[in-house]
């Protein structure tokens, strides 16, 4: 029984010890990042979580010494998680805050994505807080933000569909275009098929008068050629 009791006491200021050493961890890591030493309030943080895994002040803190040195995604993961495990509803709903402010940095990094969890975040601290004017004015500010940034891809679908649509314009009136050239040359072709051979050409007035001149000359020359014939022929034998 003394045995017994003996190591209940010893495992009972051992956690005490360990609760000490983590606690201590904590105040380090606190000095550190109000002396604006982020980095070496995380590393205190990070050690004392090692100690005590289940220390809230110990993730919130991580949260915001990283969310400082500008690690969004770490800060996003150490305030979800202090959200999640947070007993009161006062650090619960600081946590959510947090982790909407992490969200909307992340998001203005990322042009704009993400901006709909950091609402939500909001808006879970909202629920457990509802008078805080902080969150409220982040809230309002991130939703404006959406409704801009649906405006702005609204605008760019409309945009996207007008270029489409005179792209589409455009080369329906060059196919027509070919379209109508393509006939006028079918056409031509058609045209030059069916046309009839050339014919010679009538004589005029004074064509006709030099031909006929030239008839003339030439059936002269060949009377003129037939009674030189005929004067130069022998005379037939006398009869007896």
């Amino acid at each position: 029984m003394k045995k017994i009791i003996f190591v209940l006491v010893l495992s009972i200021l051992s956690q005490w010890a360990f609760s000490q050493t983590a606690h201590k961890l904590l105040r380090e890591g606190n000095k550190a990042y109000k002396e604006d030493n982020f980095a070496k309030a995380a590393e205190d943080y990070y050690k004392a979580l090692a100690k005590d895994p289940s220390n809230i002040k110990g993730k919130f803190n991580l949260g915001n010494a990283t969310y400082k040195n500008d690690g969004y995604d770490e800060a996003i993961q150490h305030f979800s998680s202090a959200a999640e495990l947070a007993k009161d509803q006062q650090t619960k709903a600081d946590a959510y805050y947090n982790l909407g402010n992490s969200l909307f940095k992340k998001a203005q990094v990322e042009e704009g994505k993400g901006l709909e969890k950091s609402a939500e975040a909001y808006k879970n601290s909202l629920r457990l807080n509802p008078n805080d004017m902080d969150t409220k004015k982040n809230l309002a500010l991130t939703q404006r933000l959406i409704k801009i940034q649906q405006q702005e891809q609204q605008q760019q679908q409309q945009d996207q569909n007008q270029e489409e649509q005179e792209e589409q314009k455009q080369e329906e009136q060059e196919e027509q275009q070919q379209q109508q050239e393509e006939q006028q040359q079918q056409q031509q072709k058609k045209e030059e098929e069916q046309s009839p051979q050339e014919q010679p050409k009538d004589l005029n007035k004074e064509e006709a008068l030099e031909l006929l001149k030239i008839m003339d000359d030439e059936e002269k020359k060949v009377q003129e050629k037939m009674r030189k014939a005929k004067g130069n022929g022998k005379k037939p034998d006398k009869d007896w």
